[in-house]
């Protein structure tokens, strides 16, 4: 169903009070064709003996609460403008007021912007407005002022353009957290795959998580403890702070930390069933065994939304599945590490062994893509990616 806020019908309740003061003047409304912007609209002087319209003109944006405003007392309060709105305000050659108003009390106050700033430049960088009640009174006794306050005709009026918001996406995710520890034990093993094999042999569940280099074994797990003290030397054992190899200047010590990352990457991944393809270490979608299309919702940018993310497709004797899928990479960037997701697709005929006319079709979805399915994309894998483990599976679909 279609809902007005509050503040949207308060917002107009404060342009409609303008109007109707600014009648009571004599002078007359324009309301923005365009809302939101830094001005509500614009009144016209007139001539209240002969009813002629000047083309002298105010700027006007209406600030309306029901709230008391900033350090407000008995006659005074003050109001912290925003930036934006402050540099497009003082830009143009055309005057611009500020109607600070209280519709439920039938309250109103004004501030010639440039005026103001130009008598108190202390305020500028601030940016404060403080005001007395008594003498900014936005009723007929403002009449007068706002009439000398209007361009002059030989001056026009011009505007600087209207400001443009635009939100910005990054497609890096930044690492907020990571195991406080970091374990490093003497190993005789020196391939991993004899480590996967013993884990078997054993009937043993391990993780990923865990490097070899040199002799040494590398977890964020407690490699004194079952099953890890089965592989290594735990006598050896070591405790580091994760933080000295991910903050280390040594490129080899950061080289296993970003490692170590992966790993615990591919790991959290696996609750998704996501699989990594090791001839390129994109990470995709898996197939079911029936090859049934799974769908995932998602938060996205505007609004809850789903995504296709492995689906068949048949034509003729030919097959093949499209699976969506990321590049990732871990980067440090001042004092912090990040995902870097680029997202893509792999596609297969199996749900495995690569489709032979991959990169054609690659390359043609690429050509049909705009930003907001890119976007659309990152912001899939930012939510699975930092949902909580036990909504992992609440809102997945086969």
């Amino acid at each position: 169903m279609k809902t007005l806020s509050q503040q949207t019908f308060l917002g107009q309740q404060g342009v409609n009070l303008i109007e109707r003061r600014l009648q009571l003047m004599g002078y007359w409304w324009y309301p923005s064709a365009v809302p939101e912007v830094g001005i509500d609209g614009h009144l016209e002087i007139r001539d209240s003996q002969t009813g002629r319209m000047t083309n002298l003109i105010v700027q006007v944006q209406s600030k309306a609460t029901e709230q008391p405003w900033s350090r407000e007392r008995e006659d005074s309060f003050e109001f912290i403008c925003d930036e934006a709105d402050l540099e497009y305000w003082l830009a143009g050659n055309a005057p611009v007021i500020i109607v600070f108003s209280r519709p439920s009390k039938d309250e109103a106050y004004w501030v010639s912007v440039k005026d103001y700033f130009r008598a108190n430049p202390d305020d500028r960088k601030a940016r404060r407005i403080s005001l007395q009640k008594s003498t900014s009174k936005f009723d007929q006794s403002a009449a007068a002022a706002l009439f000398r306050l209007a361009a002059p005709k030989e001056a026009g009026a011009y505007l600087s353009p209207r400001p443009r918001t635009e939100k910005l996406y990054s497609n890096l995710l930044r690492v907020r957290s990571y195991a406080t520890d970091l374990f490093v034990a003497r190993t005789e093993t020196r391939d991993f795959k004899d480590i996967w094999d013993a884990a078997g042999e054993l009937d043993l569940e391990i993780g990923p998580e865990w490097v070899l280099s040199d002799g040494n074994l590398m977890s964020f797990h407690d490699l004194s403890l079952n099953p890890w003290n089965q592989f290594c030397d735990p006598g050896t054992m070591e405790t580091f702070q994760s933080a000295e190899w991910a903050d280390s200047e040594d490129d080899n010590r950061r080289r296993l930390f970003v490692r170590l990352l992966n790993y615990a990457l591919k790991e959290r991944l696996k609750e998704w069933n996501v699989w990594r393809r090791k001839s390129d270490g994109m990470y995709y979608f898996a197939a079911t065994s029936d090859f049934r299309s799974r769908r995932i919702d998602f938060a996205g940018a505007i609004d809850d939304q789903y995504r296709t993310v492995v689906h068949k497709y048949s034509s003729g004797k030919s097959h093949y599945i499209r699976h969506l899928a990321f590049r990732g990479y871990f980067q440090r960037i001042e004092d912090s590490w990040y995902l870097e997701i680029t997202p893509s697709y792999v596609f297969t005929i199996d749900g495995v062994r690569p489709y032979r006319f991959e990169a054609d079709l690659l390359s043609g979805i690429k050509l049909l893509e705009h930003n907001d399915t890119l976007l659309s994309q990152i912001h899939l894998w930012v939510d699975i990616l930092t949902r909580p483990a036990d909504l992992i599976h609440a809102t997945t679909h086969s």
